[in-house]
């Protein structure tokens, strides 16, 4: 199934998008994970019944930054998610979410959940809770490192293969076929190399977290159903405390599937549409 670009002119930025399946009945909105792109979902899109909108969030791919002094806060994105429906006339639609993507969707399900009928979790659920009293401490730190000259910066790689090696090297490594997927629309040349144009910004820790309160209200209020879909070598190796959790929300259907944390756009996106296919069909 083919895709078209679109942007989206937003009052205060503009979003990029690739858009699979147009004019089919099920409307999903797609959120990718952090510093990646909407090529996040080329493989899985494509074998969904559905029209999806799959977007750069804002700083990532080739969609605008966001031009205040602040870091990128979680629940900007929300907004976001909403006003891209608009623009497609979507009063009612589903959502998918990889990583961070996931943890936004589950704050805009929790936000506005009349209109969101259907949630999809990808190997992440909802932001790392911070206790109420670590709060200034938080916003402290956000600060100093904003308004310091060491903050960290685009780096420049001599070469687009160096850029890529260094993308499959990350914090969560991807094959060299994802990485040159993202490479697409977040590689450009610049200062005689190379550089990824997510926004540097992104990587600054948040001014505020959400506390396990906030985000237990947030999930309380979802009326949607929520497929949460997990990667045997994802995000529950890297935060074991989230497995018990869940026991506390039997709302959550869990699916469980080999593969790391990009097992959506690498080898398991047959298993992942399939799961998708019948959690809808219910």
């Amino acid at each position: 199934m083919a895709y078209v670009e679109h942007q989206f002119e937003l009052e205060h930025l503009q979003l990029s998008a690739r858009i699979w399946g147009q004019g089919n009945q099920r409307k999903v909105i797609a959120l990718h994970g952090w510093l990646d792109n909407c090529a996040s979902f080329n493989q899985l899109a494509p074998k969904l019944n559905a029209e999806i909108v799959a977007l750069d969030l804002a700083g990532h791919g080739l969609s605008g930054r966001r031009n205040n002094m602040a870091p990128y806060n979680i629940w900007e994105d929300v907004v976001e998610i909403f006003a891209v429906a608009n623009a497609m006339g979507w009063e009612a639609f589903s959502l998918i979410g990889h990583s961070r993507g996931a943890m936004i969707a589950a704050l805009a399900a929790g936000s506005w959940p009349e209109r969101v009928q259907s949630l999809v979790l990808l190997d992440g659920i909802w932001p790392q809770p911070e206790p109420l009293e670590n709060a200034p401490q938080q916003l402290e730190r956000s600060v100093k490192i904003m308004l310091s000259s060491n903050r960290k910066r685009a780096t420049v790689y001599p070469t687009r293969d160096k850029a890529i090696h260094a993308r499959m090297n990350s914090a969560w490594p991807i094959l060299q076929s994802s990485a040159e997927a993202f490479a697409e629309r977040g590689v450009v040349a610049d200062q005689g190399g190379y550089i990824w144009c997510a926004d540097p910004k992104l990587q600054l820790p948040s001014a505020v977290k959400l506390s396990q309160e906030q985000i237990e209200a947030f999930v309380e209020r979802i009326s949607a159903n929520i497929l949460l879909v997990l990667a045997e070598d994802g995000v529950l190796v890297k935060m074991p405390e989230l497995a018990p959790q869940l026991d506390d929300w039997p709302k959550i259907n869990t699916l469980q599937l080999p593969g790391s944390h990009h097992f959506h756009m690498e080898g398991q996106e047959a298993d992942i549409a399939q799961g998708i296919a019948a959690f809808w069909a219910d």
